[in-house]
């Protein structure tokens, strides 16, 4: 997958065959990092994308950050996905 306005790690920006590999059938890939910008984005295939992204092959995801205090009465940042 190639992410829209997320910084990511280089390698788990979907590029197959320059910063991933492809994810063939029968095959799963599980991506690790941490968002950290809060916004409205979305994400699709970088393996024929061009075609992928007519089919359908496409999503969105929102970020937003949440402030609750904690037992001290400071600010503390919940993540929410």
């Amino acid at each position: 997958m190639h992410w829209h306005g997320v910084d990511v790690p280089n390698g788990e920006d979907g590029v197959a065959g320059m910063t991933q590999d492809a994810v063939m059938p029968g095959e799963s890939y599980i991506y690790r990092f941490v968002v950290k910008e809060a916004g409205t984005h979305w994400y699709h295939s970088h393996q024929q994308s061009s075609i992928q992204v007519q089919k359908g092959l496409f999503g969105a995801h929102a970020r937003h950050f949440r402030y609750a205090g904690n037992a001290n009465g400071r600010q503390t940042t919940r993540n929410s996905v």
